[in-house]
Parts: structure tokens; C-alpha cells; sequence
């Protein structure tokens, strides 16, 4: 099975992601996790050590933060994914990584997270936490054929933050993938959400969070949804639930590098549109496409009147290659790198890597980019 390791966009800051198709077995057995009773089939950790422990460089993921993400892989069960991969942070100097993990519903994945598929579920101590309670009874609506989740959401990607010995229940924060989420009409009044997209806000969300989205929230994701330019759309709803964070993340696609100002205004962003604008002309002769993440703010009482996007509009990000299998996104988040030198130090570990495909098209990123890469 191909155990190519390319990179697509569903990272945040200054990093990269490698994402890889699983292989079916461990290139190294003696590592393999034993097996219990409610894990007798392959883990995440076997996949890891066939497609990535070998050939991943130390100094990107180093050893130690590698065995952190493994005994998180060892936990869960391999059906739950066909795709996973790391968040790498591109300015520092440490080599650690987060770890993501997408499942599908066409690959089985839905099934596993809801807890129908005999002998391959997910360990029972699991849901002591109420992270995975609510993923888990999201997973089982999403799983009914009667409800709206069933057609409507395509797959859910966990992300778990690893720096340095992970709990003995792993949290994971959530992104819900969908087709869905687009206009398909002007809409008569931009903060309400349209029906044909009323399932995130009224069943999706809430299965998650555990509660009721805020009214100024809705607003705020309607308002999002609704000015979106012509054939964009919503294409990840992150929800941070491993930190301290009520923060929406919505993750377009489809906007040109023209209409992201025009989106942005009409949001009612308050920042530097010259830099903006600076940064999107600098990229597009390197990139194939850019994506843009709006965050918001879970905040009672957040004036909808007010910005759709409070603070930073969070970051623009720029890719080379298809869907999967292709180069590493390149991501320009708000604030300047820490350190430009590290960045474009990291960046060359990254083409080094052996299943790297193509490098050449992105060497102008391998250097600092003003500073911002």
C-alpha cells in the first residue's frame, strides 16, 4: 500500500503539515502496542510505524515527541482513520508536532466513532472525559440515515496538542468537513443562516459543544456563510475543545485572491488591508490556491452589528498541489515569524523528506517571505 507522506492545509500558524495514507503493517513489530481485549485489531500506532516513524526527521518531530503522538496512535483503533498527519510549527526551533487524524464516512470512520463497528470501537475509559462523550453521540447522529449530519458532513478530523507526555485520555479538538456549506441565493438578511445550512448551527455545533450556540455566534457564522463570494464555500468548522478556547474556527475555500479583501470587508475586518492586499500579490505567482480561516468568538453579548471576525482574521493559507498527495501548505498567520531563519531552517528539513515530491516549485518559500513565511 502507498505510504506517501505529502501535506494539505488544516494547520494553524507558522507550520506545515505532512498528512499520510495509513499502511496495513508495522515496519517495526517489536514497537507494536499488545493488543487487548477491546483493541484486537490494528492501531494508529502500527500506521505510524510503517509510514512515518521511519521517515520522519528528527530534527522536524523529534524522538520523544514522536513517541508522545505514538502512545496517543496506540489508543485508538486503526479502522477509525485512512488519513492522518502532523502539524509541524515552522517558527521555532523545537522539533514537535500536533497530531491529526481524519475520519470518513465512506471509509468506515463515522462507524468506529460511533461505536458500530464490533471489535474495533474506541477504548471505553475514553468517554470518562466529556470531549469524547460528545463526539461520541455527534458521531452516532451523524451516523443515523434520518438525519440531517447523515448527507450533510463527509468527515470529521480530530486534532490532539502534543507537547510532551500526553494524558492518559487525550482530548482532541474537532473539525467537521462539509460540501455543504455554501450560499445558493442572496440572502434577505446576511445574519440569518439559511435553511439549507441550518444543520451546523442547530445539531452539529450543539452535539459538540453541549449546549445552544449563542445568538450573536449564529449571527456572526451566518454572516460568514451568507457574503460569501460565488462558488466558495465553508469547508471545515473547527471547534477547539482541548484548550481554553471558545473560539469557531470556518475555513474557506474558493475565494480569489481578489475577493478576500472584498469577503473581508464586507465582515467588517478592521485590519491592514494594504498588507493584506501586499501579501496575497506576493504569493500568487507560488501558489495554486489560497484559503482563508475566519475566527470567531463564542462571546455572550458580541454585538452581531459589530465585526464578524473579532481581532485577527486569522490567517491566509496558501497551497501548491491537489486535495492530498500534494506539497506543504505554507500558511501566513498575523503576526511576524518569531524567528525568520528558523522558519526557512525548517522549511529545508521538510523538502529533505524522502517521499517529498517536486520540491522546486517552492524554493522561493524556502527563504523567509519579508519575514512572514
Amino acid at each position: 500500500m502507498n505510504t506517501f507522506l505529502g501535506a494539505t492545509g488544516i494547520t494553524a500558524g507558522d507550520s506545515v503539515a505532512l498528512l499520510a495514507p495509513p499502511t496495513l503493517a508495522a515496519s517495526d513489530p517489536e514497537q507494536a502496542p499488545t493488543p487487548d481485549d477491546s483493541l484486537r485489531h490494528s492501531t494508529i500506532a502500527h500506521y505510524l510505524d510503517a509510514a512515518a516513524i521511519p521517515y520522519v526527521s528528527a530534527d522536524l518531530i523529534s524522538r520523544d515527541a514522536i513517541s508522545h503522538i505514538r502512545r496517543i496512535g496506540a489508543l485508538l483503533p486503526g479502522a477509525l482513520t485512512d488519513f492522518f498527519g502532523f502539524e509541524c510549527p515552522l517558527g521555532t526551533h523545537e522539533a514537535k508536532a500536533d497530531f491529526l487524524i481524519c475520519s470518513r464516512a465512506s471509509e468506515g470512520g463515522r462507524d468506529v466513532l460511533a461505536g458500530q463497528r464490533p471489535s474495533r470501537e474506541l477504548p471505553a475509559f475514553l468517554e470518562r472525559h466529556p470531549v469524547w462523550q460528545r463526539v461520541r453521540d455527534f458521531s452516532r447522529d451523524w451516523s443515523d440515515s434520518q438525519s440531517p449530519l447523515f448527507e450533510a458532513i463527509h468527515n470529521l478530523w480530530v486534532e490532539f496538542d502534543v507537547d510532551g507526555m500526553p494524558p492518559a485520555i487525550p482530548v482532541p479538538s474537532v473539525f467537521v468537513g462539509s460540501e455543504a456549506l455554501r450560499p445558493t441565493e442572496a440572502a434577505a438578511d446576511p445574519g440569518l443562516m439559511p435553511r439549507h445550512c441550518a444543520w451546523l448551527l442547530d445539531r452539529a455545533l450543539p452535539l459538540l459543544i453541549g449546549r445552544d450556540v449563542d445568538g450573536p455566534t449564529r449571527c456572526q457564522v451566518a454572516r460568514c456563510l451568507n457574503l460569501l463570494p460565488a462558488e466558495a464555500r465553508i469547508f471545515q468548522v473547527g471547534l477547539m475543545l482541548a484548550r481554553a478556547s471558545r473560539i469557531t474556527r470556518l475555513c474557506v475555500r474558493g475565494v480569489s485572491s481578489k475577493q478576500i479583501p472584498e469577503y473581508l470587508q464586507a465582515l467588517g475586518w478592521e485590519g491592514s488591508f494594504p498588507e493584506l492586499e501586499g501579501l496575497l500579490k506576493s504569493l500568487a505567482p507560488l501558489v495554486e490556491r489560497i484559503d482563508l480561516d475566519n475566527r470567531i468568538g463564542m462571546l455572550p453579548g458580541h454585538d452581531c452589528a459589530g465585526p464578524a471576525v473579532p481581532g485577527s482574521p486569522g490567517f491566509v493559507r496558501a497551497f501548491h498541489g491537489g486535495e492530498s498527495g500534494s506539497p506543504p501548505a505554507v500558511e501566513r498567520h498575523g503576526a511576524p515569524a518569531r524567528d525568520p531563519r528558523c522558519v526557512a531552517s525548517r522549511f529545508a528539513i521538510v523538502i529533505r523528506f524522502p517521499r517529498w515530491q517536486s520540491p522546486q516549485h517552492l524554493s522561493p518559500l524556502a527563504a523567509p517571505h519579508q519575514g512572514r513565511v
